[in-house]
């Protein structure tokens, strides 16, 4: 059997016509709202809530921002101390900032130490999750 010898198949028949999306609208009276922006995104898990309040804390105290270039072969370094937080905290802070920084985060004796000067970007990054006091150093 050949390609001429077969029959085209039909389209299938609907109910749509050339407007396939027109039986939506009739439906849209039936659908949930949006949440309004005053609610906010849904109610945050316990975790994420835990973990919002212990941001919040440690980022409540004054924060000092300073670049150093000591013992580290000319590298220069970012340090913001004054962040009072569990170890845990400060490792997830850590974590974050590396996101968000694009370069490297540690944790060293109760400091975050950035890799390269960048003080005015910490610092903006510590402000988005809440901190209110912060002081740049050198």
């Amino acid at each position: 059997m050949t390609q001429k010898d077969k029959e085209p198949i039909p389209p299938p028949k609907s109910d749509f016509g050339s407007r396939p999306l027109a039986a939506l609208s009739k439906l849209a009276g039936s659908l949930p709202s949006l949440p309004s922006a005053a609610a906010g995104q849904g109610a945050p898990s316990p975790a994420g809530a835990q973990a919002d309040s212990a941001f919040a804390k440690a980022l409540a105290k004054r924060i000092v921002i300073q670049r150093d270039s000591r013992g580290r072969g000319g590298k220069t370094v970012t340090f913001a101390r004054g962040i009072e937080a569990p170890e845990a905290v400060l490792e997830r802070l850590a974590k974050e900032l590396r996101h968000e920084l694009g370069t490297g985060v540690r944790v060293e004796d109760g400091a975050l130490i950035v890799q390269g000067a960048l003080s005015e970007r910490l610092a903006a990054c510590l402000q988005r999750r809440g901190a209110t006091r912060i002081v740049l150093g050198n």
